[in-house]
């Protein structure tokens, strides 16, 4: 499957939010993940993945205690 450089950001949280249990994985390896997929450079810090979107669009997403997704 070809990867869409866009990062289709309008899909982005629902996929994000729905992949860690349709795939039965963490929530930070899914996202990473994601970000993979579509090329999209990748900034972790405890707790948080960042990345910059080509459209310019800052996108950063959150996770609890617990490894779930917090936040985008």
């Amino acid at each position: 499957m070809a990867s869409r450089p866009s990062g289709r950001p309008a899909r982005g949280p629902r996929t994000l939010l729905t992949g860690p249990g349709v795939h039965g994985n963490s929530a930070p390896v899914v996202v990473a993940g994601y970000f993979d997929r579509h090329k999209l450079p990748q900034h972790h810090r405890p707790g948080r993945i960042r990345t910059d979107l080509h459209t310019g669009t800052t996108v950063e997403i959150s996770f609890d205690d617990a490894g779930r997704l917090d936040a985008i």
